[in-house]
């Protein structure tokens, strides 16, 4: 279960400087190994902007950084 989230909050982002992010907390997903598999990779909408992609492994450790090419990125579980 995905728990967190960083997102950014503020006007503008062409002043890179000044960017804040802001940690949200809340249920992204449950995983299960029986219906979602080993990997997934999440799909891209009509109205998304293209940030690259990467596998996301089951057996991958907590917290582990993932990187696209253009964003960098942590997930963090929690089993139940």
């Amino acid at each position: 279960m995905v728990n967190k989230d960083k997102k950014y909050v503020g006007v503008g982002y062409a002043n890179r400087n000044h960017i804040v992010w802001k940690n949200v907390n809340f249920e992204m997903m449950r995983w299960s190994l029986f219906d979602n598999g080993t990997k997934m990779r999440i799909a891209i909408g009509k109205k998304d902007d293209f940030a690259g992609s990467v596998y996301v492994y089951y057996i991958d450790e907590n917290k582990h950084n993932y990187n696209t090419s253009y964003v960098t990125f942590e997930l963090e579980y929690k089993k139940q």
